[in-house]
């Protein structure tokens, strides 16, 4: 009869597989890394619609603003951005440019943090690299903390199991390769599962603390895990009691969250009132039915069969771990109906986290069951059955996100075909900002800046969901602009005079924080009243015939640019 999980101890489960365990987590370590680099987009391409707001989130923190995506809190992604920008601001105490080096002391740092900041803005590739490289990285450590919990719960099919889930899911796998603190997030998640687990003594708790408050700091749904964890710390029991085991890894939590996220105690009220707004919106709720958007969502992923098999072994697992594995069921399907099946259940990291860190549990429960028939090469066959539909999402959802790439020059070529000063419609996702005159620059930000842009936001909100108030309240109202104001910070700053002889532009920005949800139509009738030069990414725009330059990619979207007369057509 093979040994049960509460039977033996972390270290010897380890030990016992030492060598296969080891080759299968090197494996899916490279392997994940792998698909990782084959999904990771060239620097120019066009990022997903919040993915610079969590970018320069860290670049508020470097000149002590609130970061505008606060509520989620985003640390794995805000410390990183933080980190390049003091370094940035080091560089030019360092190494000062003729106005810096000229300013008294005391003024330096001033200017250094503004030239830095400015140098940011202007082009996002680097403060890219740094975040999404710090995501990417963390990922892979999620990829090796999943194999060592597969290992000691399974053996190396469980390393293959577990390792190769967090390896190739595809939502895992492609927010892994964005700028945006989810995926990071969840590695962390499953590494605090994982370290409570598989350790011993003191380091169980600590690790398994510190990885908690670190994902939770990152993204403030994985609170939900929080039971997950716990489970682990019951299932197998030290001394002393496993509530003060608990009660010490919360300690640490806690702590390591305040210092990841410090903003986040003191926007309490308005990150409450940010999460509920998100979670019950009604675009994110409608789903066609809960139970249909759910099985589209496991079959997307490619964890249905995973999901199933998870359940049948929890309710295998033998005498006195019943009702602890009743209890994870349970949970699984909770966290699963918290989301449900709509806009939001996608980022439900709590779900994967379940699942992945359930399924070589209720592997091993299967070997366990049938022990004279399910060898270890019969259930590592079973495990990659059981990874090989995530991985064939992964592949097929990736041939889909390669084709829409696009590296556009489009700054480049508007230095060389339209004159400064010439008017520009442009969107405020792209990598390398086009050069705007500083009056330009200043009017993008004021738009949002403008003390009265509360009530405007405030009234769409109320048009779209068909409520209505008597009167606007100003409670919160400057809550309700931090995360507008924090990507509006890049016209702040470009209207800085450090462009050189780049020819600039009267750039007019829409879409996101400026003029959020105006419709390309409204856009296009604007653009041919003033003339200009429209910046179009997405589908072409037929009315306007055809663009004077275009970057395509394989799906037919792209960059395109279109050119009128000034003053209309």
């Amino acid at each position: 009869m093979a040994t049960t999980v509460l039977d033996s101890r972390p270290e010897e489960r380890w030990l016992a597989v030492r060598s296969p365990a080891a080759l299968a987590t090197l494996f899916m370590v490279l392997a994940a890394l792998a698909i990782r680099l084959w999904l990771m987009p060239p620097l120019a391409n066009q990022p997903q619609y919040d993915e610079p707001a969590y970018m320069i989130d860290g670049l508020l923190m470097l000149e002590s603003a609130t970061p505008g995506d606060k509520f989620a809190p985003g640390a794995v992604t805000v410390w990183p951005g933080f980190v390049y920008g003091a370094l940035t601001s080091l560089s030019y105490l360092v190494n000062p440019t003729e106005e810096i080096a000229k300013q008294p002391a005391v003024f330096k740092p001033l200017y250094a943090i503004d030239r830095a900041l400015f140098d940011a803005y202007a082009d996002y590739s680097a403060l890219r690299v740094v975040v999404m490289g710090t995501v990417l990285l963390t990922t892979l450590f999620g990829v090796f903390m999943a194999c060592r919990l597969g290992a000691y719960r399974a053996g190396w099919p469980g390393a293959v199991l577990c390792g190769g889930l967090m390896a190739f899911t595809p939502v895992i796998a492609l927010l892994s390769v964005e700028a945006r603190p989810y995926a990071a997030a969840w590695s962390l998640g499953l590494a605090a599962v994982a370290f409570a687990a598989i350790l011993s003594g003191r380091w169980r708790w600590i690790a398994a603390g510190l990885c908690f408050g670190l994902a939770v700091a990152s993204r403030i749904e994985l609170v939900l895990i929080a039971p997950l964890v716990a489970w682990e710390f019951w299932l197998r029991p030290e001394k002393p009691m496993p509530l003060r085991a608990l009660l010490r890894a919360a300690g640490i939590s806690i702590v390591t969250f305040l210092l990841a996220a410090p903003w986040y105690i003191t926007h309490l009220i308005g990150n409450i009132r940010k999460i509920l707004t998100v979670s019950y919106e009604p675009t994110m709720q409608d789903n066609g039915g809960l139970a249909s958007g759910l099985l589209d969502l496991l079959w997307s992923e490619g964890l249905l069969a995973v999901a199933v098999v998870v359940l049948i072994g929890l309710a295998l697992r033998p005498g006195r771990e019943r009702i602890l594995a009743a209890a994870g069921g349970l949970f699984i399907v909770a966290v699963l109906l918290a989301f449900g099946g709509g806009g939001l259940a996608k980022y439900n990291g709590a779900a994967w986290i379940s699942i992945i860190a359930f399924a070589p549990y209720a592997l091993a429960s299967l070997q366990e069951r049938f022990s004279g028939r399910v060898t270890a090469s019969v259930a590592g066959l079973a495990a990659v059955l059981l990874v090989l539909p995530a991985a064939a999402q992964t592949v097929h959802q990736g041939l889909a996100f390669r084709a829409g790439w696009v590296e556009p020059k489009v700054v480049e070529w508007l230095a060389k075909n339209v004159p400064a000063g010439t008017t520009v419609f442009s969107y405020p996702r792209q990598i390398r900002a086009i050069p705007p005159t500083a009056e330009s620059a200043e009017r993008s930000w004021l738009e949002v800046a403008d003390p009265n842009a509360w009530r405007e936001k405030l009234r769409k909100r109320l048009k779209q969901t068909g409520l209505t108030m008597e009167r606007l309240p100003g409670a919160l109202s400057l809550d309700q602009m931090y995360q507008r104001l924090g990507p509006a910070r890049r016209s702040f700053f470009l209207a800085a005079p450090y462009w050189g002889d780049q020819p600039r532009y009267d750039v007019r920005i829409r879409g996101y924080v400026y003029r959020p949800n105006t419709k390309l139509a409204t856009v296009v009738e604007e653009f041919l009243e003033t003339g200009g030069v429209l910046v179009h990414h997405g589908e072409p725009v037929t009315d306007l015939g055809e663009p004077a330059a275009a970057w395509l990619a394989k799906n037919g979207t792209g960059m395109f640019v279109y050119l009128r007369p000034v003053g209309g057509s």
